[in-house]
């Protein structure tokens, strides 16, 4: 037998190959599928294999070049082109902009250099170029084999230089005048910040798995430091920046990638690598987000790398009042486990008022390849290339796809397992209040107690574990929560009895805790579980806040959304009043969820997840959650009925 790993052989080789291409393109914020036991049950509401087919290949092949545009400031960014093998002299086709900052394409040592799955996002390219359209990858500004440098993500030069890209796109002999983008993560960004310029040729774009305001979603959920995610993205940002395999890479997979790879691809008339240094060269006075971080606390603070930016200049939704403008139609996706980004759609498609955006929510991690859902699992079964491709193929060829006669939003219930349509968001539902009781008890009937609490020092040991909706971030995977009976036993948690009859938990919770502490400050944690027959414990979605940023505001917030709204700014930072009882009240990532008959609904409440968020300083002190008359604590949840 040939080996599998090694080089004994054309399958060997083959194989090998094909695990270097997921590690080095799909592992850079959007990791390989895990081989996962159970049946998957995402099918697509839909016959996508139909799609496919009636939609069929036009074209056998493509034909890949690669050079540099410069921009309006002489700035060179790097391009690939890939056309439809045998276009026709004469022929005009629409173009997908794919702008990334994780390399546009990995150039390999011999004889791997010839290894076709070197770039970004393959799979929806290999659906769309046969299919007539053209593909044109670019290394953002800073980054890659372009040349400048980056104050922040997003910085406006570089949402800016979109517009020159599509400029020089259609002066192409082979462009037709039409533009649309997608990418997942931070691509899906650079796709919905492409919009912003209000380019009239691009028609259409997909934010696929991307944020829309970074400071929630992101960097401080709930006011509180994802310090996990800015130390590793942020190092995978520098490494990428200086030409090099990121550590956690080479760590995961040995050394020998080192041997393999020599970095991102040179354009092709860089034969002796010149400009590629030069332009690696320019990326030295990059920011660091880890480092700024640090620095950082109110949604209002200053990027210190340049003071005339902050938060906001790396905002998608600052420039949603300019995307609308444009007439652009948005197609935004992301998954009940995609970190917090489930919300960042959710929050721009309700923001957004143009009658041909849609919104897709499925069960998935961050990138849409695993099934999460905790009743199902597995490889996603739903082909979102072709969901892409038929949203694309409406608005720019005028194709009767199916997708128009369709209601503009589909999300997934897990549980349930079951997909479902929607005319708004969220769907209609009936606020009903679970409050905390003596002994644990999660109910229906509000504390008559005039002074009841349950005090316990929190643990700050508590963690979510190493394949959490934020570690899919950055190394994609399963999201799975192991051991939840362990880690709910370092938590304060409420449960209801076995349920009567299911009950569909489908938009925002909220919970409100009444808690007094001998700190001036501390972080929240809430958990929605659904414990089964057997009792195993199922994280379904979690909310989280610092008590620093506990301060409602009456004001409009920047974009639509249904749940408590705060500033997050220093003017309106309270301290605790130590051993006072305050209320906190905020809201858990969006879900849908049928909580089956014999289940229970459990809430859990911590005060730490030391493996994604930094712990407040100090040892962890004994704080009191008060579930009295005039201090009840409880969680609101939006029931569906089921009648």
């Amino acid at each position: 037998m040939k080996p599998v790993w090694g080089f004994g052989g054309r399958v060997g080789l083959a194989r090998f190959v094909s695990s270097l291409v997921v590690v080095l393109v799909g592992l850079m914020t959007v990791g390989g599928r895990d081989a996962l036991a159970s049946e998957p049950k995402d099918k697509a509401w839909y016959d996508q294999r139909g799609v496919a087919k009636a939609f069929g290949p036009r074209y056998e092949g493509e034909v890949r070049s690669s050079q540099y545009i410069t921009m309006r400031d002489g700035c060179k960014i790097a391009v690939m082109v890939f056309l439809p093998e045998g276009l026709a002299a004469g022929e005009k086709i629409p173009t997908l902009l794919h702008q990334t900052r994780y390399w546009r394409s990995v150039a390999y040592k011999p004889p791997l250099d010839r290894v076709r799955e070197s770039e970004r996002l393959p799979g929806l390219r290999k659906v769309l170029v046969p299919r007539g359209y053209a593909w044109v990858a670019a290394d953002v500004r800073g980054s890659g084999a372009s040349f400048g440098y980056r104050p922040c993500e997003y910085s406006p030069d570089e949402i800016r230089d979109g517009f020159d890209i599509v400029d020089w796109i259609i002066r192409q002999p082979w462009s037709d005048g039409q533009v649309c983008a997608a990418g997942v993560s931070y691509d899906g960004g650079t796709a919905e910040l492409l919009a912003s310029n209000k380019h009239p040729a691009v028609k259409a774009i997909a934010p696929l798995f991307s944020m829309f305001d970074p400071y929630q979603e992101v960097l401080y959920p709930g006011g509180i430091h994802l310090s996990w995610f800015t130390q590793v993205w942020g190092g995978l940002g520098k490494a990428l920046d200086r030409n090099r395999l990121p550590d956690l890479v080479v760590e995961r997979y040995g050394p020998m990638i080192k041997l393999l790879c020599e970095g991102v691809r040179p354009v092709e008339a860089d034969a002796d690598g010149a400009l590629l240094a030069a332009a690696v060269k320019s990326h030295a006075y990059n920011w660091d987000l880890h480092e700024t971080a640090l620095r950082l606390m109110y949604r209002d603070d200053q990027i210190p790398y340049d003071w005339t930016l902050g938060l906001e200049s790396m905002s998608p939704y600052v420039y949603t009042k300019a995307i609308d403008a444009c007439g652009v139609a948005v197609y935004g996706v992301s998954s009940w486990y995609d970190a917090a980004f489930a919300h960042s759609a959710i929050k721009r498609h309700r923001t957004l008022t143009g009658k041909k955006n849609r919104l897709l929510l499925g069960p998935w991690n961050h990138g849409g390849e695993v099934n999460c859902s905790p009743f199902g699992g597995g490889r996603a079964q739903f082909n979102l290339y072709i969901e892409v491709f038929r949203f694309f193929e409406h608005h720019l060829r005028g194709a009767k796809t199916g997708i128009e006669g369709e209601k503009p939003i589909h999300y997934y219930t897990m549980g349930q397992e079951a997909w479902k349509a929607a005319d708004e968001w969220p769907p209609r539902s009936e606020a009903r209040t679970f409050w905390f009781g003596a002994e644990g008890v999660l109910g229906t009937s509000k504390p008559t107690a005039p002074d009841a609490a349950d005090e316990r020092e929190l643990d700050y040991t508590h963690g979510t574990g190493g394949k959490s909706r934020w570690n899919c971030l950055v190394m994609g995977g399963a999201v799975i929560y192991p051991d939840r009976p362990a880690q709910d036993k370092k938590l304060q948690c409420y449960t209801t009895g076995p349920l009567e009859k299911d009950v569909e938990v489908t938009g925002h919770p909220v919970v409100t805790l009444w808690v007094s502490s001998p700190r001036k400050d501390g972080n929240f944690f809430a958990y929605l579980e659904d414990v089964d027959a057997e009792g195993n414990v199922h994280l379904i979605t979690e909310g989280m806040l610092r008590a620093l940023h506990r301060t409602l505001s009456k004001e409009a917030p920047p974009y639509r959304q249904t749940v408590p709204y705060r500033t997050f700014r220093r003017a309106d930072a309270a301290l605790l009043t130590p051993g006072q009882a305050a209320e906190l009240t905020f809201d858990l990532f969006p879900v849908s969820h049928l909580f089956k008959a014999g289940h229970r609904i459990r809430v859990a409440v911590g005060g730490a997840d030391v493996d994604h968020f930094a712990n407040p300083p100090g040892p962890p002190p004994a704080i009191k959650v008060h579930r009295a008359t005039e201090r009840p604590s409880r969680i609101v949840l939006p029931i569906v009925s089921r009648e």
